[in-house]
């Protein structure tokens, strides 16, 4: 009797590594906030900011990002599908073809996300970011083109219960970071890193196999001809995208970021606020007194005010209401002012009376403080300037480029990436 001896099946320990390094940097970051959701601070020193990736001294964020959740749904859902798509891929590439799929993937997600600032707003040359979920997205773009056929069990309430092919599920998918992101959905989500990394992870995929002297199975079903043809339209999509940013990305300005310097009663605190003169959006500061001294100069109008203008006793008593409330409440402000010549507060020295409203951890007002006096120091500066033409217009050419790379993949190639199944019935239905 002849034995066929088939070795034991290589087990995913680089996808349990990254999983408990998630998990770890998760709990060191959210222990002073119970697990909820990481501290600020942490975010501050972690999350990816693109106006600061000029300097040198801040590209740890590229890596350090990708370890950092914003609060436990975040991580829980990035390290479940982590769970559920990358251990097959890793078993297929081997470790260490494994890790740097997931590493570059998330790089090349952090460029596509910088690459479409002029497409999907120049705020987000300011706002922080933070995730695993564009690493995930190459891993999740392997597994698509390696396993089309694998059949996955979806439940999405209400809907009822459906069984439906790997290649369609994660087409949907992709189609929803592409569409949700050129529609500018305002959801915190980076839509266009999702759709980066898993655009990177297609060309990746077809590099690191070709690394591995992998060969396709004689008999095989590639991705089928409808998914194909889908996502092909939808990295051209993405390729036309990343064109547009590149003649744009010279044209980047507006963005301010202020830097707010409050004293009340003794107690000093400072922070940072953003506002973007043409598409009149403000990121507030989180901590207190400085977002309330920000919020009245957005409430009043004095944000901007007239090119130029410089009053070292200016005054004004008013009344303001905040946005969805009909409360009004007193402000007097009094100092030193400046505007620069597009209109917009360029520094601010001296005091502010207000009322101040107080109100639960659940945003339901509980009460009014009334005549609260800040002493204040505000300065700002415009961000965007070089950002666009330093960093946003060769990671737009570098997007282009991996786009296009991908669609001669997915178009050309997409077959020979195709990997056996280890048994001709398939693999059991996989939940998700």
């Amino acid at each position: 009797m002849r034995v066929i001896f088939l070795g034991r099946r290589r087990r995913p320990y680089m996808t349990y590594a990254l999983i408990l390094a998630n998990v770890l940097v998760y709990l060191l970051t959210s222990l002073e906030n119970s697990l909820v959701e990481t501290s600020s601070a942490w975010i501050e020193t972690l999350a990816y900011v693109p106006t600061l990736s000029t300097s040198p001294r801040q590209w740890y964020r590229l890596l350090s990002s990708m370890f950092t959740h914003a609060d436990f749904f975040h991580i829980f859902f990035n390290m479940y599908f982590l769970y559920i798509f990358g251990r097959e891929v890793e078993v297929r590439l081997g470790r260490s073809r494994y890790l740097l799929l997931y590493l570059l993937s998330g790089l090349a997600a952090t460029a596509f996300h910088t690459a479409f600032t002029p497409v999907s707003g120049s705020l987000g040359l300011v706002i922080p970011t933070v995730g695993a979920s564009g690493a995930i997205s190459g891993i999740l773009a392997s597994h698509m083109f390696m396993f089309p056929g694998r059949r996955l069990a979806a439940w999405i309430f209400p809907l009822p219960p459906v069984v439906i092919s790997s290649s369609y599920y994660l087409l949907l998918w992709f189609a929803m970071q592409v569409g949700y992101g050129y529609a500018r959905f305002e959801t915190g989500t980076a839509f266009f890193a999702h759709a980066g990394g898993f655009v990177a992870g297609i060309s990746l995929l077809c590099l690191l196999l070709k690394r591995a002297g992998y060969h396709p199975p004689a008999e095989h079903g590639g991705l089928g001809a409808v998914p194909k043809v889908a996502m092909s339209l939808l990295v051209l999509a993405l390729a036309g995208g990343a064109v547009y940013s590149f003649l744009a990305a010279g044209r980047l300005t507006g963005v301010y970021l202020f830097q707010l310097h409050t004293v009340r009663d003794g107690h000093s605190s400072e922070d940072q606020a953003v506002y973007t003169m043409f598409e009149n959006e403000t990121v507030s500061p989180s901590r207190g007194d400085p977002r309330v001294v920000f919020n009245r100069f957005v409430w009043s109008g004095l944000l901007q005010y007239r090119p130029s203008y410089t009053n070292p006793n200016f005054e004004i008593s008013t009344t303001v209401v905040p946005p969805g409330a009909s409360i009004e409440l007193n402000l007097s402000v009094r100092g030193s002012i400046k505007y620069n010549s597009s209109e917009i507060l360029e520094s601010f020295e001296g005091k502010v009376l207000t009322d101040v409203l107080l109100t639960d951890p659940l945003g339901r007002l509980r009460g009014i403080e009334r005549d609260v006096e800040y002493t204040v120091s505000i300065s700002s500066e415009e961000v965007a300037g070089n950002v666009g033409r330093i960093v946003v217009s060769p990671l737009a050419l570098l997007s282009a480029v991996t786009a296009v790379a991908s669609f001669i993949i997915t178009a050309t190639r997409s077959d020979e990436l195709v990997a056996r199944e280890p048994h001709p019935s398939g693999w059991p239905v996989v939940p998700i």
